[in-house]
């Protein structure tokens, strides 16, 4: 029971479980549709991030879904680009090796850097893809579209400290493919414009599917309580 955990750990000082219990509690009361949250699950071996999203089913807002994605990847490339703890192009060879896609992209002018297996991840070879960012914007779902542009203008205009969509692509196939995008700006120009926003695709489809499966045998048991 996520209520009684989250309320069980908020009362013992976790401020993250009173954020995440508060973000239940909006999604619940239809304040928001999408609720997500950051946070570290670490051990004595390693350190690990994960994203927690809520979601309400369109047939019953009482009830939600909840999903926790890895997003470890994505937390050691912000460190290591802005701390420099790593040589960056190591780093980025081994966050790509273990299947999350890098993209490094120059606001000014408009070229972008997509890993190996950014490409791959959509069914492409290395040389497929060009390096401008149409080659991403032209195979964002319509629907999707809006909400990604919207969502990094608001972290260039420094509304927001990090860049966080989900939206769908259209892979080599024809099929789409639910990705998880985040990114930061970590480097400026002298008078302070954004010239390097880097960030990493982590796909998600399965997660999605797997929510809307339950969103669907939720809805198909409300609806003939008797079939199960």
């Amino acid at each position: 029971d996520y209520f009684m955990a989250c309320r069980k750990s908020a009362a013992g000082g976790d401020h993250l479980a009173s954020a995440a219990l508060a973000g239940l509690h909006e999604v619940l009361d239809g304040k928001k549709e999408i609720f997500s949250l950051e946070y570290a699950c670490h051990s004595s071996q390693i350190k690990r991030w994960f994203n927690m999203t809520v979601r309400s089913l369109a047939s019953n807002p009482c009830q939600l879904v909840v999903t926790h994605i890895d997003i470890t990847a994505h937390r050691v490339l912000l460190a290591a680009t802005e701390d420099k703890i790593m040589h960056e192009h190591a780093l980025l060879m081994a966050i790509d090796s273990v299947g999350h896609g890098i993209w490094d992209w120059n606001p000014r002018t408009d070229s972008v850097h997509f890993s190996p297996q950014w490409k791959a991840m959509l069914g492409y070879a290395d040389h497929e893809i060009g390096d401008t960012l149409d080659e991403w914007q032209k195979r964002v779902h319509p629907d999707d579209l809006p909400g990604a542009l919207r969502d990094i203008q608001r972290h260039l205009d420094g509304e927001v400290a990090t860049y966080r969509n989900e939206h769908r692509l259209r892979g080599k196939d024809g099929r789409w493919r639910w990705v998880l995008d985040q990114g930061k700006i970590i480097e400026r120009d002298f008078e302070g414009r954004p010239q390097r926003f880097v960030g990493t695709h982590t796909d998600v489809t399965w997660h999605r599917e797997a929510s809307d499966q339950i969103i669907k045998l939720t809805q198909a048991v409300e609806q003939n309580p008797h079939a199960i």
